[in-house]
């Protein structure tokens, strides 16, 4: 049942309708227009990879999420769990400033979930990026994190504690793809939208510096196509590894 001011209202919109649209979604103007002096940092990579911990140590606004799963023990207080219905709703009124379906789930945000006038810090699914270009935001920036192999194996591990099997391949199948999302980004391109960095625990204070200047407009050298390749082909051994440890 849908409570709030959208009780009693017929939904039309479907789950199939919500992914097709999700690209070319456009908010009503009453929540664009605040959006105008408003960047948004889109921190993009594997599951596990030390997006939320960068995010945290930025002090960049988090945008708050909308989400239709379940809690998990990792989430920050900016969640707020709707039901299918209720989210489906919003995107049908325009009400979310964007959304994102990663089936069976759904993702979005509202106006209120930003820091109006400032960069703000989301994680945000690599399929999302582009889609987040016509949502009225001054600027889009997406950062991309890669992490040592043995560091992340570590963080896999203990996020994957507890969770079903299947659950785990399907982050892990996410994981590719999001590596392959990287490599075509970042390799042989330097566009000033687009940054990586390799999340290790001693260039914390670095990669933060780097993500400052990033989120105030400025280029940041990239690290070398070898080194990004490196990284992510490492990454990729890790999900084989993974695969049949699990199996």
């Amino acid at each position: 049942p849908l409570s709030g001011q959208y009780r009693g209202r017929r939904l039309m919109l479907t789950l199939e309708q919500a992914a097709s649209g999700e690209r070319t979604y456009r908010a009503r103007e009453a929540v664009r227009r605040p959006l105008g002096s408003t960047s948004l940092i889109a921190f993009v990579g594997p599951t596990a990879a030390g997006k939320n911990f960068l995010m945290e140590q930025s002090e960049l606004p988090i945008v708050g999420t909308v989400t239709t799963r379940e809690k998990r023990p990792t989430d920050g207080p900016g969640y707020r769990y709707l039901s299918h219905d209720e989210v489906l709703a919003r995107i049908e009124v325009g009400q979310l400033v964007q959304y994102a379906v990663h089936p069976p789930n759904v993702y979005g945000s509202e106006l209120e979930d930003y820091a109006l006038d400032a960069p703000n810090a989301a994680d945000i699914y690599y399929h999302a990026v582009y889609a987040l270009e016509n949502k009225g935001f001054e600027n889009v920036r997406a950062v991309s994190v890669l992490t040592p192999p043995e560091q992340w194996m570590s963080q896999l591990f203990e996020r994957f504690e507890g969770m079903e099997i299947g659950k785990i391949f399907g982050r892990l199948d996410e994981a590719r793809h999001s590596l392959r999302w990287i490599r075509s980004q970042h390799l042989g391109n330097r566009a000033t939208n687009r940054l990586v960095v390799i999340n290790q625990t001693d260039n914390v204070v670095s990669n933060i510096d780097k993500i400052h200047s990033f989120a105030d407009g400025k280029f940041v050298p990239p690290p070398s196509d070898e080194a990004t390749a490196s990284a992510i082909d490492a990454m990729e051994r890790t999900i084989g590894t993974m695969y049949s440890r699990i199996t």
